[in-house]
């Protein structure tokens, strides 16, 4: 998937979330659960993190390669444990379901996730779609319908 789409998926999460369980909506939860979103995509080096950060992408990617360690779960519970020995603030978790959000997009694509790494095998939705194609930008315009009407 696009970094658009992880970011339209991981806000609108986060909006969801931040109304369920109460939690304030600020721009610092909202920036992190974007962030969150595209985190996982930091092993790559055209992804949109990768990008800002070529030298982190490029190490990461020599060493674990592109869908590996940072889309699996066990990344997810190594920046809890991270955000954890911090002092508690509401943006830690936005982060976090961002990130999730991110793993639960790429399950739809063709060549999934390994979600349980260090198995290798690759978990993935049985309703799958390409990147890029028709079915992502419904989704954008879905996501992004779903969020102007809950601000209405």
């Amino acid at each position: 998937m696009f970094g658009r789409t992880h970011i339209l998926i991981g806000v609108a999460g986060w909006v969801v979330a931040a109304e369920t369980l109460g939690q304030p909506l600020s721009v610092e939860s909202l920036a992190a659960a974007a962030l969150g979103s595209l985190l996982p995509d930091i092993d790559h080096p055209r992804a949109m993190l990768g990008r800002r950060l070529p030298g982190v992408s490029h190490i990461i990617r020599a060493v674990a390669g592109h869908r590996g360690f940072t889309h699996s779960a066990f990344a997810v519970v190594l920046l809890v444990l991270g955000l954890n020995a911090l002092s508690p603030a509401n943006w830690h978790l936005a982060l976090v379901l961002g990130m999730a959000s991110h793993l639960m997009a790429d399950m739809l694509t063709p060549g999934g996730i390994p979600l349980l790494w260090p198995v290798k095998m690759r978990i993935r939705s049985p309703l799958v779609f390409r990147s890029g194609g028709v079915v992502e930008y419904s989704l954008n315009f879905a996501v992004l319908g779903g969020l102007v009407w809950f601000f209405r």
